[in-house]
């Protein structure tokens, strides 16, 4: 039944825009998932449209009118219409006599003295790749964007600025670009970076031209342009400084911060697929302590996981989930981390 009913939509008219209004209505939300698909609503939305399901469902003529014929992609219908008959003709089948080589003849061959020819090697190598790493700041109006809302904000940035990206190769393309550690939802950050990999050599009007195109709550706060092959951002980056505000009302213990700090050990209860589990995250504390501006928390981020902000207040100062969950925690830097050294992303390259 889902796959007849997105058959209908995939194949509708803007009639059917009705019927997915009374759909919605009858209670039809996240249908795409089986789990919440009712066949019933969508069959009971047809009939009170006065709309025949069957109708959309038939089998389509070639040469009969379609909904989308009025969007011009640069392809005529009659293409496609010799192309779905070609697809159609029966091809001969390939015989044994059809791959036999022909015999080589005298003026063919060499006399068997001198140097080989020459064989011509095609090129396979890449042309050159430019790349540049950009540093960003998202601001309040944008803390409650997912990671994935993001990606896909900074994508159509790039498609607005007509920056000359580079693609993947393949059937679906995609813009060579990537992130480092995902920032967890609610926070805000001054450090924020991708990695972007263009077409041409690099300009600086191009993080001008990007800088105009993105949206409020985010801002370009420093690049840099390079050629060399570097390690992914998610390799590099392995610790993050969060700065985390003071709750009204509430004072942090520095007792308790300094032994949480030093024992590296902190039992936290996190939930996954409906399963409770204790794990101890401590161990992903580099550094937490008291400041003017609340508290300054140094984690570690490996393969192995990593701890977040809100854990500590909950799980090592005891402090309501209602209290932490509206703090504006702050991702003040990303930094790769060599011994006692931390080195800033734009320096890497």
């Amino acid at each position: 039944d889902l796959s007849i009913i997105e058959g209908i939509i995939g194949r509708g008219d803007r009639r059917l825009g009705k019927v997915i209004l009374s759909a919605h209505k009858l209670g039809s939300r996240l249908d795409g998932w089986s789990e919440w698909f009712t066949p019933k609503r969508w069959y009971d939305a047809f009939v009170e449209c006065g709309i025949d399901p069957e109708f959309y469902s038939r089998e389509i003529p070639l040469d009969a009118p379609l909904p989308w014929d009025h969007i011009d992609k640069g392809i005529s219908k009659t293409f496609f219409q010799k192309d779905n008959q070609q697809s159609k003709e029966a091809i001969p089948p390939s015989t044994a006599f059809d791959h036999v080589k022909p015999v080589a003849t005298k003026t063919q061959t060499d006399n068997g003295f001198g140097r080989k020819p020459k064989r011509i090697i095609k090129q396979t190598t890449a042309p050159g790749t430019y790349k540049v790493r950009v540093r960003y700041a998202r601001g309040i109006k944008l803390r409650y964007l997912s990671h994935l809302d993001i990606i896909r904000t900074l994508y159509r940035a790039l498609r607005r600025a007509e920056l000359p990206v580079a693609y993947s190769e393949g059937f679906h393309p995609h813009i060579k670009i990537s992130f480092g550690q995902p920032l967890p939802l609610g926070y805000t950050s001054d450090a924020e970076y991708f990695d972007l990999q263009l077409s041409q050599p690099y300009r600086e009007e191009y993080i001008t031209r990007l800088k105009v195109a993105l949206p409020s709550g985010l801002q370009i706060t420093g690049y840099k342009s390079y050629f060399a092959n570097v390690s992914s951002l998610t390799k590099q980056l392995n610790l993050a400084r969060y700065v985390i505000p003071s709750i009204d009302g509430i004072s942090y213990d520095p007792e308790h911060v300094a032994r949480i700090s030093s024992e590296k050990s902190l039992l936290v209860s996190r939930t996954r697929n409906e399963v409770e589990s204790q794990v101890d995250a401590g161990k992903f504390i580099e550094n937490l302590e008291l400041s003017d501006k609340g508290l300054i928390l140094d984690v570690s981020q490996t393969p192995d996981g990593l701890i977040k902000p809100d854990e500590i207040l909950i799980f090592g100062l005891g402090i309501d989930l209602i209290l932490v969950k509206p703090l504006a925690i702050h991702r003040s830097g990303q930094f790769y981390r060599s011994g006692q050294r931390l080195i800033e992303p734009l320096d890497l390259v």
